[in-house]
């Protein structure tokens, strides 16, 4: 073997190494969905191109999928409390923000978003199988 063929394989396999580590060093598309619950726009797009997206395999491998049940939500300093477009959006916001934070018993997953994609089938069907319109 020559000193050239050496270097070249040598070469090629530093090459694919940096190739292989760059590829796991990516950062992940941050994918974060604020929903107003009960909204037949938002349940619409819910259960429509977010779970085919999310259906794709390993779709979860590249991406950083955060949900926040929030919507039309806001904090009312007047009040000192939150306040959504009607009662049953509240409650229905608090029964998915109780399954994101009931999976692991760790308030943060809330805001980190870390089980997001293990609680997507419970509110998509949440979502799916919600008579109530706004409009």
């Amino acid at each position: 073997m020559t000193v050239l063929s050496l270097v070249y394989i040598f070469f090629s396999f530093y090459l694919l190494s940096s190739l292989l580590i760059s590829a796991t060093e990516v950062e992940k598309v941050k994918l974060e969905v604020y929903i107003e619950s009960g909204c037949p726009v938002s349940q619409a797009f819910f259960v429509g191109e977010l779970s085919r997206v999310l259906a794709m395999p390993d779709i979860n491998s590249i991406t950083d999928f955060k949900y926040v049940p929030f919507g039309e939500s806001f904090y009312n300093q007047t009040l000192g409390k939150f306040q959504c477009w009607d009662e049953d959006e509240c409650q229905t916001d608090a029964i998915q923000l109780c399954s994101l934070y009931k999976l692991s018993n760790d308030i943060t997953v809330i805001s980190s978003g870390a089980n997001s994609y293990t609680c997507f089938p419970f509110i998509s069907c949440m979502e799916a199988n919600s008579g109530k319109t706004f409009y």
